[in-house]
């Protein structure tokens, strides 16, 4: 599982809300906008269907707006 580097840009806002997400989403999520991967390689990687790979990203995309909507 990729990790999420601890530097100055990451707030700590946007880790408690990945910590939310299943290991499989937080994997997509790193994988595609940490990595700058295409979804195609994050699939190959992670041994999952590219159709699955936009399912997951859809998915943690809607609870991380809905976590991240509702802090104060």
């Amino acid at each position: 599982m990729p990790s999420v580097a601890h530097g100055p840009d990451v707030r700590p806002e946007i880790l408690a809300a990945l910590a939310l997400l299943s290991v499989r989403q937080r994997a997509v999520i790193v994988l595609t906008y940490w990595d700058d991967l295409a979804p195609a390689t994050v699939a190959s990687r992670l041994g999952i269907t590219e159709g699955s790979v936009r399912r997951h990203l859809a998915r943690a995309r809607r609870q991380l707006r809905t976590v991240l909507d509702e802090r104060p």
